[in-house]
């Protein structure tokens, strides 16, 4: 136990130091007094997006970058010379993220419904907010350790991230309805974003208690992924090569 408080002691140090907390607390600020100066239904609608993509993305956005930094400032192989499990490393950096974008939700939720959010409909945005953090977190770390570069970290998490941001853009319009979209693992979380700030649920509740089964797999499965030893993704961003060592003149003299 007292190691994982350690590497939690330790993450936070390091998105302190990084400035994370404060943009976090930027971007609440700036967000909840969006939401707060529109009328009451533009709020309502718009809520949902912002919390799915800006709240819920925030610590994705940032963890790539915060891998980079770290090998070049030696962090990681702080981190890997505790007695962490690797797969315990990830997974208290992803709760310590998820929580940070957790805990930008509430505002934004109590502007969107203004201030009168009740205790389930307050718990079902917390929990797609998390969901969709763990998710995009773990998708990412999964992917980006992959790369050597924030260019190459980028060009290879776009094809898995984008996907997840816009399969459940038709849900949240409206547009499309239909179980199948359960299939992408967002689009239960961001059904538990809009259903806790309108009030109200489409469809049954065993499709979503199935699609949220869905997500969770999802995330244990990239989290998996994250902690595999990888090689560089792409031909263009391999590792910084090492110089190479003279090679040992092998040849005998003819005086010897």
């Amino acid at each position: 136990m007292r190691p994982l408080i350690g590497a939690a002691a330790l993450e936070l140090s390091v998105i302190r130091r990084y400035g994370v907390l404060s943009l976090a607390a930027g971007l609440t600020l700036l967000w909840t007094a969006v939401l707060a100066a529109l009328p009451a239904p533009a709020a309502t609608a718009l809520a949902p997006y912002l919390l799915f993509l800006d709240t819920a993305g925030f610590g994705a956005l940032l963890v790539v970058a915060l891998l980079l930094f770290e090998r070049v400032e030696g962090t990681d192989l702080a981190r890997n010379a505790t007695p962490v499990r690797p797969l315990h490393a990830v997974a208290v950096r992803v709760a310590v993220l998820t929580a940070v974008s957790a805990m930008m939700a509430p505002p934004l939720t109590l502007a969107a419904t203004r201030g009168a959010p009740g205790v389930s409909a307050l718990a079902l945005v917390l929990a797609g907010v998390a969901l969709v953090a763990a998710l995009f977190l773990t998708v990412c770390l999964a992917l980006g350790t992959r790369s050597y570069s924030l260019q190459g970290a980028l060009l290879t998490i776009a094809p898995a991230v984008v996907p997840l941001i816009l399969g459940p853009m038709p849900w949240l319009a409206g547009a499309v309805r239909h179980p199948v979209l359960y299939a992408v693992p967002t689009t239960a979380p961001a059904e538990l974003i809009r259903a806790g700030l309108t009030g109200e649920t489409t469809g049954s509740f065993l499709a979503l208690g199935a699609g949220t089964a869905w997500t969770l797999a999802c995330v244990m499965g990239a989290l998996l992924l994250a902690v595999r030893p990888t090689s560089p993704a792409t031909p263009g961003d391999a590792k910084p090569s090492q110089p190479r060592r003279p090679r040992a003149n092998h040849t005998h003299s003819p005086l010897a």
